[in-house]
């Protein structure tokens, strides 16, 4: 699960060739509180979110979520639903209220948070203090970064469809015998 600050995401997420580190001013009943954000692609153009509060979300190329990290659960997609996974001492357990109470309230967060994000980017409210590319020949330069992440937002449908597959690549989960050949 993702415990890593947005802070420290910006040097550890690799697989993210092209990723950002943003900071948003928001106004709370107490004053205003900052809240830090990173957004990166891999190199197929798959965009992987960290959010306060521990939220991760994954997309594939097409901009369906095809995973999510909340608390201490792995969100997967499976045949369009997304199944709760927690890590369990010897293993995973599948917690199969995918349909139910679990869905919902993931779904719920996940498109409050990212709607609140798509805002504040439309609205310029995204202050973006460390953008980096890995491969500038490949992607586009640092400077470009934060119009490429706007973009993306704004065609971001929400709430977010969900994927037919936890994979990158979209490919139906097999067993693993079938994943290594």
């Amino acid at each position: 699960m993702p415990t890593e600050s947005p802070e420290e995401l910006i040097h550890t997420a690799t697989a993210l060739f092209e990723r950002a580190r943003g900071k948003i001013l928001t106004n709370t009943v107490t004053g205003q509180e900052q809240k830090e954000l990173l957004i990166g692609f891999r190199v197929g153009g798959e965009a992987s979110i960290y959010l306060p509060h521990g939220l991760a979300c994954h997309f594939n190329s097409v901009g369906e979520l095809r995973r999510a990290f909340y608390g201490d659960l792995l969100y997967k997609a499976v045949h369009g639903d997304f199944v709760a996974i927690e890590r369990q001492p010897g293993g995973l357990m599948v917690l199969n209220d995918s349909s139910g109470d679990r869905q919902h309230m993931i779904m719920s967060v996940i498109s409050s948070s990212l709607c609140d994000i798509k805002q504040c980017a439309t609205a310029g409210e995204i202050d973006w203090i460390d953008c980096r590319c890995n491969r500038i020949s490949e992607g586009i330069s640092p400077e470009l970064l934060p119009g490429k992440i706007n973009d993306w937002l704004c065609r971001l449908s929400l709430p977010p469809i969900i994927a037919r597959s936890p994979r990158v690549d979209g490919k139906p989960v097999g067993r693993r015998r079938d994943r290594d050949r």
